[in-house]
């Protein structure tokens, strides 16, 4: 929905009805700008895939997303990667807290190992939406010079 939204620093989406959504993979993903996000007034008690749903947010410092309701089942696949090291989430689910501290362990991997699999994935997801007309060529340009300036950053420093 906000896939990919590198211009985006702030939304209200407060008023979303969120009751029957169970798939919000992406929503966020590649939206570098975005500083902060409450999503406090999100009802999801049917949510079962977050996959890649905050992924490349690095500019964000403040996620609030205190009434998600996850378990175990759901689909959690770098939910939290790319994210800003100072990154404050404000949650009472421990099951997205330690989520989010296992993100952090295999970010600071010492092995510094690219996720050739993932990065692939976004990139297909990329030009997918690229094809579909959701974005323009010039976004689509600078979301991929972007997404390859992400994993160079992070892995080659």
């Amino acid at each position: 929905m906000f896939s990919y939204c590198s211009s985006l620093k702030e939304i209200n989406i407060k008023n979303f009805d969120t009751l029957n959504v169970e798939n919000m993979e992406g929503m966020f993903i590649g939206s570098s700008s975005l500083i902060s996000l409450d999503l406090s007034n999100f009802q999801t008690p049917n949510l079962n895939n977050i996959n890649n749903m905050f992924n490349g947010c690095y500019s964000l410092k403040i996620l609030d997303i205190s009434n998600f309701k996850l378990h175990p089942d759901t689909k959690v696949i770098n939910t939290f990667y790319f994210n800003s090291p100072s990154l404050i989430i404000i949650s009472n689910n421990e099951y997205i807290l330690d989520l989010y501290k296992k993100s952090e362990k295999r970010k600071n991997n010492e092995d510094k190992e690219i996720d050739y699999e993932l990065l692939f994935e976004e990139l297909y997801n990329l030009f997918k939406i690229w094809l579909n007309g959701e974005i323009d060529t010039n976004v689509f340009i600078l979301n991929i010079i972007t997404l390859l300036y992400i994993y160079i950053y992070l892995y080659i420093k």
